[in-house]
């Protein structure tokens, strides 16, 4: 078979078809889905992550929601010889 010259009409332009939703796009999907009491599933998420924070005091996932509400914190260079490094 030859090579692709310019203007060959079996170049596919339009790039390959996708197949199937990215894993993302299904977890936005079921995450929109409403449960029976109401709720969205993504609620229920949220409600059962700040469950284990209070009640269970679980450290997984109090600094899961600050790391979330606050963004991580920086990581400082490493001190060398009391002068910063990096």
């Amino acid at each position: 078979m030859a090579a692709f010259t310019k203007g060959d009409s079996r170049i596919n332009r339009a790039g390959r078809p996708r197949k199937n939703k990215s894993f993302t796009e299904t977890i936005e999907k079921y995450a929109l889905q409403k449960r029976e009491n109401g709720e969205s599933n993504r609620e229920a998420l949220v409600r059962v992550l700040f469950d284990l924070a209070i009640v269970d005091k679980n450290l997984g996932a109090i600094k899961y929601i600050t790391d979330r509400v606050d963004g991580k914190p920086r990581e400082n260079p490493t001190l060398k010889h009391g002068k910063k490094h990096g």
